[in-house]
């Protein structure tokens, strides 16, 4: 009962700051597709989702997008999977590295800064980036994560570099947890 009320507090002093700020509380997205949640930032809307077709050198893939973007922010979280028994078959570091250069890449991007990361044990990189985007410097932070054969990439995007280790987009990235089993 003492946790219901403490709860029920919490939503209501969040609900109010929201209206007082003109700001969306926190939004839980829990994606039993993907088998995650993550916690995107308040103020931020809720995420849409789209899933695109998405031609690797593995065979066509399935790819799921969260995307939430507020003024020059964008929040994301994405999976896919790849085909059964493919990371078995290859080797982590293999598989992460290709995604952490695909997605610099793909944006004409500059890779700043890599580092291991792992969330429950699956094995990961957490890496910095910039681009220029018609004439504006834009900077990112990701994380990609390997499970099993479930790629999963949680990252920021924005037009302020300080803001890439800020609490705000910090606790997004620290937020991200996997189910149990992923596959």
């Amino acid at each position: 009962m003492k946790r219901r009320a403490i709860n029920y507090i919490l939503c209501l002093t969040l609900g109010i700051s929201a209206l007082i700020w003109g700001c969306s509380p926190p939004q839980t997205l829990d994606s039993v597709e993907g088998k995650f949640t993550v916690v995107f930032p308040a103020g931020y809307p809720a995420p849409t989702k789209t899933t695109q077709l998405v031609n690797t050198e593995v065979g066509d893939i399935n790819v799921t997008l969260y995307i939430s973007e507020k003024s020059n922010d964008l929040c994301m979280a994405v999976f896919n999977d790849y085909p059964e028994g493919f990371a078995e078959q290859s080797d982590s570091e293999t598989i992460l590295n290709g995604c952490r250069n695909g997605a610099v890449g793909q944006v004409n991007g500059n890779l700043e800064k890599d580092e291991p990361y792992s969330v429950q044990n699956h094995p990961g990189h957490k890496f910095y980036y910039s681009t220029n985007s018609t004439g504006q410097k834009i900077y990112g932070v990701q994380i990609i994560l390997l499970a099993g054969d479930r790629l999963y990439q949680i990252g920021y995007l924005g037009s302020n570099k300080d803001k890439l280790n800020s609490p705000e987009v910090q606790n997004f990235l620290s937020s991200f947890k996997i189910a149990e089993d992923p596959q």
